[in-house]
């Protein structure tokens, strides 16, 4: 199944990626209350520990997603390390259990989880439902990262988005096709066939859609009624489709 383009490429790696914080927000969503040192931080003896527990702190705060240490970036490591008073750091001895003790740890703290099998079918029911109501694929990606952070959900990978609106917009395409299928007349077909085809076999003749491209924006009484008439031919051939199109909007 080909996945649908929902973001560029630059824009997918930007969606998994640690946000980019500026200096003043550094010292926001890095920063510790009292009670998260009190309750987590002071039970944290070594340094590098200290240190990977308050940037994923801080992504998470700023994203709603966890990284790895791989994508931590250099200066809000060497910021976190100065207010630590560190002076060498080695982010790659912050080992993978810790890093899941920790995402542990904050979740717990701020009331939020990892997607659950029952908020991947509201996620999948959200997707369905906003699908159906004809918004675009990069809209829908929107309404669901929103529906994550209402609910206090981990934001999942650009990849999981891309999968879930990839198969409910094939599967309503599918449910289209199949309804225009059984609805179709003989007669509609010919019409809609009309419309795309060329009236013969002469190269300079252009199927008669070609002609709705652009309008004519001219005033001249012979260009309005050119666009009239286009308009009463476009009208006419919605008007012999209503019933269908009941059906499928």
């Amino acid at each position: 199944m080909t996945k649908i383009a929902i973001l560029d490429s630059k824009k997918q790696k930007v969606f998994d990626a640690p946000p980019r914080l500026k200096k003043e927000d550094r010292g926001r969503y890095f920063t510790l209350t009292n009670e998260l040192k009190q309750r987590l931080f002071n039970g944290l003896r070594s340094p590098i520990n200290q240190l990977g527990f308050i940037l994923q702190l801080g992504y998470f705060r700023a994203s709603g997603q966890f990284y790895g240490p791989d994508q931590f970036y250099k200066r809000d490591i060497n910021h976190v390390a100065r207010t630590l008073k560190m002076a060498t750091v080695d982010i790659a001895q912050y080992n993978e259990s810790t890093r899941k003790h920790h995402r542990k740890l904050i979740l717990i703290q701020s009331g939020w989880r990892f997607p659950s099998s029952e908020d991947d079918n509201n996620l999948n029911s959200q997707a369905k439902w906003y699908i159906e109501q004809q918004l675009s694929p990069k809209k829908v990606l929107q309404t669901l990262v929103e529906f994550c952070w209402h609910h206090h959900i981990v934001i999942p990978s650009y990849s999981k988005f891309s999968d879930i609106i990839t198969r409910h917009y094939n599967e309503y395409e599918d449910s289209l096709l199949l309804t225009l299928k059984k609805t179709l007349t003989i007669e509609d077909k010919a019409r809609l066939d009309s419309w795309f085809y060329a009236p013969d076999t002469k190269a300079y003749n252009r199927p008669p859609i070609t002609e709705l491209r652009s309008i004519n924006q001219s005033v001249s009484p012979g260009d309005i009624q050119k666009n009239v008439a286009t308009f009463n031919s476009i009208k006419s051939a919605y008007d012999g489709f209503d019933g269908v199109m009941g059906l499928v909007s």
